[in-house]
């Protein structure tokens, strides 16, 4: 999963011509476009060859769906980038088809592998939500923090700070509502906004 987000990074910065990924060179800044295509294609070969060796359909089938679920977010995002006029339910769909999904897959697959036979279908579940909406809240968050910067999608034409925060919070009481209170609470550093209210659920 690494190496699959590592790719999807690397290609982002191409698509973006971003010169910086957190604060550091990008790729494709220091190299050139063409190797960080052909690095994140690369990277995307190995993930392939992976799989073939876990040998597990369903793990496959999962990452497959995954990925042409974030390729249709990033076409999706250059259509609205383009059109400069961004709602907030764009937005939210594309971060949503992006990193929230991404995130989802991987702590599903991690519930799979946990489970080995599958039959705690339930506890995929969960955790495919949890993760859904924990990569909601991250990305909102990194936006939020990045908001005087450029970053890789534009905030929605009618941003509202406040509005923002409490679609965060939101997310955040979605992600943490199945969850135990332990782990819930080992969770909130991560999740919340220093200015952000505690989800209710603590």
């Amino acid at each position: 999963m690494e190496l699959l987000h590592n790719a999807t990074l690397m290609h982002d910065d191409v698509v973006d011509e971003s010169d910086t990924r957190r604060g550091q060179e990008s790729v494709r800044h220091h190299w050139s476009n063409q190797v960080a295509v052909l690095c994140g294609d690369y990277y995307l070969a190995q993930v392939m060859l992976i799989l073939q060796k876990v040998g597990n359909p369903e793990v496959t089938s999962r990452v497959t769906q995954t990925v042409a679920t974030m390729c249709q977010g990033e076409l999706k995002q250059l259509e609205l980038v383009s059109q400069k006029n961004i709602s907030t339910d764009n937005y939210l769909d594309v971060i949503g088809s992006k990193t929230a999904s991404l995130m989802a897959l991987c702590c599903e697959l991690g519930a799979m592998h946990l489970a080995q036979d599958h039959t705690d279908i339930s506890m995929c579940e969960t955790m495919h939500d949890f993760g859904y909406n924990y990569g909601m809240t991250f990305q909102i968050r990194d936006d939020v923090l990045d908001s005087l910067s450029p970053h890789d999608i534009s905030f929605p034409t009618d941003f509202n700070p406040q509005d923002m925060i409490e679609v965060y919070t939101e997310r955040a009481n979605l992600a943490l509502l199945k969850l135990s209170p332990s782990t819930a609470k080992d969770a909130l550093s991560k999740l919340l906004l220093p200015s952000a209210p505690h989800p209710t659920n603590t």
